[in-house]
């Protein structure tokens, strides 16, 4: 099949929205840097401005003078060399039981009764997806597409690998999925006809990014292109003739997970009128400022190595004296030249900052009960 042509018109203009060629507006600065995804150090100097489409609701950082193309960075040998730990979540259905993100994914999947017959996995890294999919479907067709050539390495027995471009990759897959990869891709509207041209007939996507209206410091990101939200994620795909639902019930709580398929033409999306940006734009402003309160003479940790715990290393410097992460793969390591220790290794004199945001009560209800130092949610 070939690509629907979008419901709009195509990109003409250099402020034009990359997905349906609308015109993009600014949003007011904020004064902090941009981060890079891969060590979460100050990639970007502010301010930061940020554009969004009122047709689609896709969002992008307006460029600086200064900026450094990501492809750069993506295609580094020290980019695949910085490897990070496997990643744990919590499932909904066993919230005492740490498990790997990847199988998480996969269960997913297998609950959403796609087809593993053939897979392929765009932004595959270090192939870990497709590796759980291994375990799962033995027979399976499995290849990996990333543009940093140094992930070969990492592909297991089995799955092939493919870097210099999708253009490369033939047949066809019962299901193409994007984790956390689709805002890297400068050119939606040709990777979105690539996945046209490489689905089955009756093939489905898996697409998961950050939801910035659930997580709003995913926006303090710079190394990317696009920002999304469920909304948004969705109406893009339906530009592109593709039907795509949401996927609840995941311990992704804060990222937009859809699966879709080939609708019968393009939709045209709702109207996008940048509330959801203006709200999350502001809930960043109120995380600050709680942050700026804890600046007392007190010393901190924060909890994790995420995009949260640097922002608020970041807003507090030298008073973040160390990092805190439940996962035991993470112990030991080095985040922001603060070494990362288990909770259960601080004592009732530490005093720990949660950058999960204002309701996330459960968890530091069960932080608590189960660890003795003081906990501060942000």
């Amino acid at each position: 099949m070939t690509l629907n042509q979008p419901a709009t018109t195509a990109p003409q203009h250099r402020n034009a929205c990359p997905a349906c060629g609308g015109s993009r507006h600014p949003s007011p600065p904020v004064p902090w840097p941009g981060f890079a995804h891969a060590d979460l150090r100050p990639f970007t100097a502010p301010p930061l401005i940020f554009v969004h489409c009122p047709t689609c609701g896709l969002v992008g950082r307006a460029p600086q003078s200064s900026d450094i193309a990501p492809e750069a960075i993506y295609t580094s040998a020290n980019y695949a060399e910085r490897k990070p730990p496997l990643a744990y979540v919590r499932p909904p259905e066993t919230p005492d039981v740490m498990v790997p993100t990847p199988l998480h994914q996969v269960n997913i999947l297998r609950r959403e009764e796609v087809s593993f017959d053939s897979v392929l996995d765009i932004g595959c890294f270090d192939g870990k997806f497709l590796e759980f999919v291994r375990q799962t479907v033995p027979r399976a067709r499995l290849v990996g597409y990333d543009v940093n050539p140094h992930c070969r390495g990492f592909m297991t027995d089995g799955v092939a690998f493919e870097c210099s471009g999708l253009d490369q990759i033939d047949g066809s897959f019962s299901l193409i999925t994007m984790s956390h990869s689709v805002q890297y891709e400068r050119d939606i509207t040709t990777l979105l006809g690539h996945i046209d041209r490489l689905l089955d007939a009756d093939g489905a996507v898996f697409i998961q990014v950050p939801d910035f209206s659930l997580r709003p410091t995913t926006l303090l990101f710079s190394d990317l292109y696009h920002q999304l939200t469920l909304n948004s994620l969705i109406d893009v795909l339906g530009l592109f003739g593709f039907d795509a639902v949401g996927i609840s019930g995941t311990a992704f709580r804060r990222d937009a997970l859809v699966l879709a398929r080939r609708g019968a033409k393009p939709r045209r999306p709702r109207h996008h009128d940048g509330s959801t940006l203006n709200a999350a734009l502001g809930d960043l402003h109120s995380m600050a400022a709680r942050v700026a309160r804890l600046k007392d003479g007190r010393h901190w940790s924060v909890l994790g190595t995420s995009i949260e715990s640097a922002f608020a290393i970041h807003l507090l410097g030298d008073d973040v004296v160390g990092i805190i992460d439940e996962a035991e793969s993470s112990q030991g390591t080095d985040f922001q030249g603060r070494i990362v220790r288990h909770p259960r290794d601080l004592g009732p004199d530490d005093h720990v900052i949660l950058p999960l945001g204002p309701h996330a009560g459960t968890v530091i209800t069960r932080f608590r009960e189960t660890y003795a130092s003081e906990f501060v949610l942000i």
